[in-house]
C-alpha cells in the first residue's frame, strides 16, 4: 500500500532535521513509530479517562491530551535514565571482567577446575 503525506513547511523542515540526526531510520520506520506512540497516548488517555470518571472528576479534551503528552514524556525520560544506567554498569562489569582476567592466577583456570568449582556449588560444598 502507498502512502502520500501532504506536510506543511514546518513539517518537513522537521522531517527532514530528524533525518539528518536519524540517518538510519526509513520513512517507513518513521511512520510506525509515530502510529505505536499515537496509540500509547491513546492508552494513557483511555486510563485518564477511568480514573477521572471512578473519582468523579471531568477534564477537557486538550486537559487529557496535555496530560497524556506529559505522562509519555515522562515514561521516555525514565526509560532513558534506565538505558544510560544499564549502560554505566555493564560498563563497570566489562572493566572488571578484563581486571579479572589480567590476573595471573586466573589465567592458570583451567575449564576442569570451572566445572569442578560450579558442581560444588551446586552441590552445596
Amino acid at each position: 500500500m502507498k502512502i502520500t503525506l501532504n506536510l506543511t513547511p514546518e513539517q518537513e523542515n522537521f522531517y527532514q532535521q530528524y533525518l539528518i540526526h536519524n540517518e538510519n531510520r526509513s520513512p517507513e520506520d518513521i511512520f510506525i513509530e509515530g502510529l505505536l506512540l499515537i496509540s500509547e497516548k491513546e492508552k494513557v488517555i483511555n486510563k485518564i479517562n477511568y480514573s477521572l470518571k471512578k473519582n468523579g472528576l471531568k477534564a477537557s479534551e486538550s486537559t487529557k491530551q496535555l496530560l497524556a503528552e506529559k505522562i509519555l514524556k515522562i515514561q521516555v525520560e525514565d526509560s532513558n535514565k534506565i538505558d544510560y544506567e544499564q549502560k554505566k554498569k555493564a560498563e563497570e562489569l566489562k572493566t572488571l571482567f578484563q581486571i579479572t582476567r589480567s590476573l595471573p592466577d586466573i589465567q592458570n583456570i583451567t575449564e576442569d577446575e570451572i566445572q569442578d568449582e560450579i558442581n560444588a556449588y551446586r552441590e552445596g560444598k
